[in-house]
């Protein structure tokens, strides 16, 4: 249970305004309170999503909830603003201490707050809203003006104190146990369910590992993974620097247990030889044209990029065998199915391809080394802790204290300044604090799980902000060196800048309020079976353990359901939706857009996306946000805006210029039309 109090009260807000230096961040605090105790947090929006029967927060063990939003509103201009609502329950706005709107009922959309005049600036905003009693509770706050349609209010212009709360704290010491896989030395009483989805993920398999990676390679991993790659999760279980430490001191563990390592062998991958004598090219361009560059590099770069923790992968032919490193590129899951590392679904010629690139880079000599006893390696493995993690048929002789005996006798353990006899995680002081925090006050939480935290959670994991922009965030692929022309260029004539002009991948801010969430499923698990934009050299690659949750956690984030709610409107006559895209007396809407095999009639600047994708991808209420004023969603967009600020179009002969009748007509279409 969490007992905290709310860190950024009016009374703290108005300080701030009064002229109090006081950093700040994007986002909001938000205040959950239940039966069961009290958590804060910092978010991102107003808004929640959740499923009857489960709790607001894996902190909290009650049903229903009281939610609290809290921060400040900033508007570059002076504004004139309605406010409302969406969702069940019971909510309160309150813009400078100010009662703007109260709703309360199954459907808190129905009522709008009257014309509130703002001055640029920041505004303390505060949401109050009570859970429903017997259905599922959901929460999101739009605003409109007298130049945009209703809309949900942009995550940008949230702003909260920098300071950690206890509930952030909490959280990075739960994510912290979960990735560093605690729960399989340490055994709890985990009961139910709905555990927290990252403790059911192993370490990668050591079945026939002795046929993918190289010896010496193993040997260097095992002594210390972090120096071969800070950001390994997996701790030193021999205490030492490096591979160089070892053979300074004549100490053989490194290669005993990769010698070990070596004789669990299956089948040999076939040997990696090029289709072509071009096939190095080839993959450098492929290596390129994926985005690859948005998570590894591949030699000097710039000083602006130095901080993005991408992978080196110069020395990659150290690690892996001929054939083995292309298979891992077809099917990177294959050995361990909770890798970071996407699918991009390549063909065995495009593997090749790639991994003759990648192996083209490695100038590095080999390593000295020791020789090994494979022997006293499966001892070490037996006796380390490796076969808690890593899958093998081998007796495990290695035993660890359970969590409830660690909390009882305050055992420090991995948690030391200095680990003796345990696995050495290289914790920083603050990982520590974090997970001494969550030990303390969180760990009930692992039997309780929000999959709109777990979406959070995988979003920063997987790197998505390497090739996507996010909340304001420029994507990393934008700040890299001289292949941005290869990333943001269509297939086709290279050189062409009408077909290569503003093809990045998708913003990703809108995405859980964007796209269905069935779709989304599709498309992260890689069984959407089409590309949706076919000109991109880029491709979005799948991530299949992942899939279901982080599909329903980016719409309950966005405070969407994760059963795609139906569309709300007046019945039209496919035949006028039919009309209004086409360029017979409509919007010609076919110039830029396919529908179904019939190619777009003329995309002069810009392709569009097909229009028989657009019923199974979008959200209605996206689309018609989308439709009234696209450069409102993406000002970069070349999609032209048909609707006035008066809700009026051109096509005046067509249901009397109105642009929601219109639009909905056109949906309508989608939905019933022969595409």
């Amino acid at each position: 249970m969490i007992n905290c109090k709310p860190l950024f009260p009016l009374l703290v807000l108005s300080a701030y305004l009064c002229g109090q230096d006081l950093k700040l961040e994007n986002g909001l605090l938000l205040t959950l309170i239940d039966p069961s105790g009290t958590d804060v947090r910092s978010v991102s929006r107003p808004a929640l999503s959740v499923k009857f029967g489960h709790s607001a927060s894996p902190f909290l063990d009650g049903l229903s909830f009281k939610a609290r939003w809290e921060g400040l509103l900033h508007l570059e201009t002076r504004s004139r603003l309605y406010f409302s609502f969406a969702g069940a329950g019971k909510a309160k706005l309150l813009i400078n201490g100010d009662d703007i709107l109260f709703v309360a009922g199954e459907d808190l959309s129905r009522n709008e707050s009257e014309r509130i005049r703002l001055n640029s600036g920041d505004h303390p905003i505060v949401l109050e809203y009570d859970s429903p009693l017997d259905i599922d509770a959901a929460f999101r706050l739009y605003w409109r003006g007298r130049d945009f349609a209703r809309e949900t209010i942009p995550a940008a212009a949230f702003f909260r104190p920098a300071e950690l709360t206890e509930g952030d704290i909490l959280r990075k010491g739960r994510t912290l146990f979960a990735e560093s896989s605690c729960i399989r030395c340490h055994k709890g009483s985990l009961s139910g369910t709905n555990l927290m989805p990252e403790l059911a993920r192993r370490a990668p398999s050591f079945l026939e590992i002795g046929s993918r990676l190289n010896s010496d390679w193993m040997a260097g991993w095992v002594s210390n993974p972090k120096h071969l790659r800070p950001s390994a999760k997996m701790p030193s279980l021999l205490h030492l620097d490096s591979l160089e430490t070892a053979i300074a001191n004549k100490d053989t563990r490194p290669w005993d247990i990769a010698a070990w390592l070596a004789k669990q062998t299956g089948d040999a991958p076939k040997s990696l030889s090029p289709d072509n004598p071009n096939d190095v090219n080839k993959g450098r361009e492929l290596f390129y044209s994926l985005g690859c560059i948005g998570c590894h590099k591949v030699g000097h770069e710039p000083k602006e990029t130095k901080d993005f923790e991408r992978l080196d992968l110069t020395e990659i032919n150290k690690k892996f065998k001929s054939g083995a490193l292309r298979d891992f590129l077809r099917n990177p899951g294959e050995h361990y199915s909770w890798i970071e590392m996407p699918d991009f679904g390549l063909s065995h010629a495009e593997a090749t391809q790639l991994a003759m690139f990648l192996r083209s880079l490695d100038t590095v000599a080999n390593p000295t080394t020791l020789t090994g006893n494979a022997d006293r390696g499966g001892e070490l493995v037996s006796s380390l802790g490796c076969l808690n993690c890593h899958e093998m048929p081998r007796a495990n002789t290695f035993k660890a204290p359970t969590l409830v005996s660690i909390l009882k006798s305050g055992h420090k353990g991995c948690l030391a300044n200095v680990p003796e006899n345990v696995p050495d995680y290289g914790f920083r002081p603050e990982e520590i604090t974090s997970l001494k925090t969550f030990l303390g006050k969180g760990i009930d939480s692992l039997n309780r799980s929000s999959v709109a935290e777990f979406a959070e959670r995988q979003v920063s994991a997987l790197k998505c902000n390497a090739c996507h922009s996010l909340n304001g965030t420029q994507s990393k692929l934008s700040y890299l060196p001289e292949p941005a022309f290869r990333i943001n260029s269509s297939i086709g004539d290279p050189d062409s800048e009408a077909l290569g002009r503003k093809k990045s991948p998708p913003d990703l801010t809108n995405v859980g309020e964007k796209l269905r969430v069935d779709w989304m499923v599709r498309l992260f698990t890689g069984k959407l079976g089409y590309k949706p934009r076919p000109w991109m050299q880029m491709r979005m690659p799948a991530f299949p353990a992942r899939g279901q949750k982080l599909a329903g956690g980016l719409a309950q984030a966005h405070g969407f359901p994760i059963k795609t709610p139906s569309s709300r409107f007046k019945e039209f006559d496919v035949a006028e939706g039919l009309k209004l895209i086409s360029t017979n007396g409509g919007f010609a809407c076919v110039a830029c857009h396919g529908v179904g095999d019939k190619p777009a009639l003329a995309p002069f600047e810009g392709q569009g996306l097909n229009f028989a994708h657009s019923r199974d991808r979008l959200n209605h209420e996206f689309y018609m946000r989308w439709m009234l004023n696209p450069q409102r969603v993406n000002a970069l967009s070349i999609m032209p805006r048909y609707a006035d600020s008066e809700g009026k179009t051109a096509l005046s002969d067509v249901l009397d210029g109105e642009a929601d009748d219109q639009f909905n007509a056109i949906w309508k279409y989608f939905l019933e039309g022969d595409l």
